[in-house]
């Protein structure tokens, strides 16, 4: 995907890029900040194999990051409860760059990165299914309405954050099979 901005993929050489990574004060954008910037996320990688990647537009500058994996919603396929989906942890958009769809074209991007991810792993003839989650924070209704404009919708699955006790919502959209 070529045009609005261009990205690397997230290692710990870059902790110094990140370190003033601000997204906002919202209740969702504080464990995002603290996320990216703490060692948190280079964790979160390597035990999950989770892709990190920052994105920068033509001055360069870190406008924001997004992060593909996989992940295990015994839920969603409970005769099959090791049945992985594709997830999208993390996506996030720095304060000052906000409007000028930045959001809109990570999250466009990191739909692509799972999409080719999932035709690999089912060309490896792994069990993964079509599907790309994610858990949104409910007050945040930018993020729901960012997500919907690009395939997202809401569906019955949730998860409580044994940190904060807030119910994050689940939002999902299918992949091609081809």
């Amino acid at each position: 995907m070529s045009g609005l901005l261009s990205h690397k993929e997230f290692d710990e050489a870059c902790l110094d890029e990140v370190k003033d990574f601000n997204c906002g004060e919202e209740a969702w954008c504080v464990s995002v900040n603290e996320w990216i910037k703490n060692g948190d996320a280079i964790k979160f990688m390597k035990k999950r194999k989770t892709k990190i990647l920052l994105y920068y537009n033509g001055e360069n500058e870190f406008v924001g990051y997004g992060s593909v994996g996989t992940s295990n919603w015994k839920s969603l396929f409970p005769e099959d409860p090791n049945k992985r989906i594709m997830l999208l942890p993390f996506l996030e958009v720095q304060k000052e760059h906000r409007g000028k769809g930045y959001g809109h074209f990570i999250c466009n991007h990191l739909i692509e990165e799972a999409q080719a991810y999932f035709l690999r792993e089912q060309a490896r003839g792994v069990s993964i299914a079509p599907f790309l989650g994610l858990l949104v924070h409910p007050g945040n209704f930018d993020a729901k309405d960012l997500y919907r404009s690009v395939g997202f919708g809401d569906f019955g699955y949730y998860y409580v954050s044994t940190d904060d006790g807030i119910r994050y919502e689940g939002m999902g959209r299918f992949l091609n099979l081809e």
